[in-house]
């Protein structure tokens, strides 16, 4: 979901919502091909790089993954793991 907070209209509007819709499908993809896994949005924007050579902000990611919870398509966990920056961050797995 866009939140649309700048007030976009036309074409650009669509656009970005279209683009969040699919960095929530990659988001939800990565989560999928590591089911049993407790990711935090780091593991996931590195999948991404990695991977598909998507480079998506890390507050993108994390507004996916919120997105994804509020749909039920994902679950906080009470694990957390040491992030990129040293310091420990939430992690998610599927539902």
């Amino acid at each position: 979901m866009y939140y649309n907070t700048n007030k976009e209209s036309g074409a650009v509007l669509k656009n970005s919502f279209d683009s969040t819709k699919k960095q929530e499908d990659l988001v939800l993809a990565v989560f999928q091909t590591y089911p049993k896994e407790n990711l935090s949005p780091d593991d996931v924007q590195g999948f991404l790089v990695d991977n598909i050579q998507a480079a998506f902000p890390i507050t993108s990611i994390r507004r996916s993954i919120t997105n994804l919870t509020s749909n039920n398509k994902l679950e906080k966990t009470n694990k957390m793991k040491q992030g990129v920056w040293g310091k420990q961050t939430h992690t998610w797995k599927l539902k």
